[in-house]
């Protein structure tokens, strides 16, 4: 679909959105003491990670239906992504404490490392397998994007610190990066444009969907810690009723919206948001 058609899709969208109310549900694993939730795909299935007290855990939610998923030679998992074939990104840390990220399909888990890291984390993949994420080596901080044989490495002009963590079908790539801007980008056909949520100390670009929308979280003075949805230039602010902070951190092609909230005990649980 060409990106005239997208805006298109795009405005018919908000006009459909702006009709109905949205409805925040809790998404608590059981047994959790707490629960985030990264990223949903086109069929609501949801991943992200939980604690039982002792370490963390990766999980998959479909039909209401929790599973588990712990890579094999990690003392800890975490999910971060899911495509519509239910391919599945993460990260675990290994018996030295060493990350590195992963894409599971089916069972079969696929360490992703890029050359010289001394430790990655995966964010999402798109429909296509690709994934994007960020690894520590001998100079700093990186972003790269992984397209299932090669790497490419992500660097913010004049940042020395650039993380990636969504990709939509496209191949457009939300991040965040310092001490340049302190701020979310949005990396489209090679040009890093920057995601500022008004009055914010500091941004995080965390998922961009097909339709150009982006989900991240702010820190401001104002509000604290508070999601928000950047749809045709335009930044909407995101707070779970009764929360004390709220972080969006995916987006599928409805608008629909996952990521976690704090509660007033201090209680980390993961939401989704739909129309």
């Amino acid at each position: 679909m060409s990106r005239p058609a997208l805006l298109l899709t795009l405005f018919l969208l908000m006009v459909r959105l702006s009709a109905f109310a949205a409805t925040w549900t809790a998404i608590d694993v059981p047994g959790s003491t707490s629960t985030q939730v990264f990223a949903v795909n086109s069929l609501g299935q949801v991943v992200g990670d939980y604690s039982d007290g002792v370490t963390l855990h990766g999980f998959l939610l479909v039909n209401g239906t929790f599973t588990t998923i712990d890579e094999p030679a990690g003392v800890l998992t975490g999910g971060t992504g899911i495509n519509d074939s239910g391919q599945i990104a993460g990260y675990y840390a290994d018996s030295s404490l060493v990350y590195h990220g992963f894409l599971m399909t089916g069972s079969n888990f696929q360490t992703i490392d890029p050359p010289g890291s001394r430790g990655t984390v995966t964010g999402q993949v798109n429909n296509a397998g690709q994934t994007v994420g960020w690894f520590n080596d001998a100079i700093g901080t990186h972003g790269f994007q992984w397209n299932g044989s090669a790497y490419v490495v992500i660097d913010e002009p004049g940042g020395f610190v650039t993380n990636a963590f969504g990709i939509n079908n496209l191949g457009d790539i939300a991040g965040y990066s310092v001490p340049r801007y302190d701020s979310g980008f949005l990396l489209i056909q090679g040009t890093f444009n920057t995601v500022q949520y008004p009055g914010s100390v500091d941004t995080v670009a965390y998922a961009v969907n097909d339709h150009g929308q982006v989900v991240g979280w702010a820190d401001n003075a104002q509000d604290k810690v508070i999601g928000f949805v950047l749809t045709a230039h335009r930044y909407s602010a995101l707070r779970y009723p009764g929360s004390v902070s709220t972080m969006a951190y995916g987006i599928d092609q409805s608008a629909d919206i996952v990521g976690q909230y704090m509660d007033k005990s201090g209680v980390t649980h993961g939401f989704m948001r739909t129309h």
